[in-house]
């Protein structure tokens, strides 16, 4: 009783601010590769690398609260085409077509299949073994179509949405994002070196590990979505390839 007191009166954020989070830590990161901030684009880089993580944390909790998986996907698709071209654009350098990446609505269209994939075997599975070797293969594909389709982050990407799935039906799920946290920004994704100045020393600093603190945000979340409507939902999705048209144009103004 006292520890639902505790938590009732205590700090939360809502899925409303884990997405504001979420953006502006992407605009952070994004703006600091396309536009230049001398001695700051350490700073917006290290804050965007808090973006992707908890974006991938609400999508598995709207998937599991999505009321139409159909519906979900194909707005995820038709999004995922839509900023295509843009994200062409702002990774490869004014190219239309880059074979080479593809915007991260991918990377989370994969996942939200994969997880749909891993409920239909649990849910078929009558043999522990089984299942549990079919749950583990899905993961597999997906992780590989991941890495095939070159979508942002990759295999490793997907990877992170099972990791907050399973993390949901274990009693310590902390414990299950450190591990799986740890394992994606130190040993799987590749951290680009920034090299920072003090005095006459130059040492490299990785980005990628930062990410894990996109984990203090996350575990302050207590599952109340707060603010939602149908054009902020809209907004979100909108926003994605919108804001990258317009650090182009600044770019190229700049």
């Amino acid at each position: 009783m006292e520890q639902n007191l505790i938590n009732k009166k205590g700090f939360q954020l809502t899925a409303f601010d884990l997405r504001l989070i979420a953006i502006i830590s992407m605009v952070c990161d994004h703006a600091a590769k396309s536009l230049n901030f001398s001695y700051y684009d350490i700073f917006f880089l290290i804050i965007g690398r808090l973006a992707f993580p908890i974006f991938a944390f609400q999508l598995v909790e709207g998937y599991t609260h999505t009321r139409n998986f159909k519906k979900y996907c194909k707005r995820l698709l038709i999004f995922a085409i839509i900023s295509e071209i843009p994200y062409n654009i702002f990774v490869g350098g004014g190219s239309l077509i880059n074979p080479f990446y593809q915007n991260v609505l991918w990377t989370m269209l994969i996942g939200l299949l994969m997880l749909k994939s891993i409920d239909k075997m649990i849910d078929l599975g009558k043999n522990k073994i089984i299942t549990t070797l079919g749950v583990i293969g899905i993961i597999i594909i997906g992780y590989l179509a991941g890495d095939i389709i070159r979508a942002d982050y990759f295999g490793a990407g997907v990877l992170l949405f099972a990791i907050f799935y399973f993390s949901k039906k274990v009693k310590y799920e902390f414990v299950i994002q450190i591990l799986g946290m740890v394992l994606i920004n130190f040993m799987l994704l590749p951290s680009g070196n920034y090299y920072s100045d003090i005095g006459i020393i130059r040492f490299p600093l990785k980005l990628q590990p930062f990410a894990m603190i996109s984990l203090i945000p996350i575990w302050f979340y207590k599952g109340k979505q707060g603010y939602h409507s149908k054009w902020w939902s809209e907004l979100c999705y909108c926003f994605y390839p919108v804001h990258m048209i317009i650090l182009i144009f600044l770019s190229i103004l700049g």
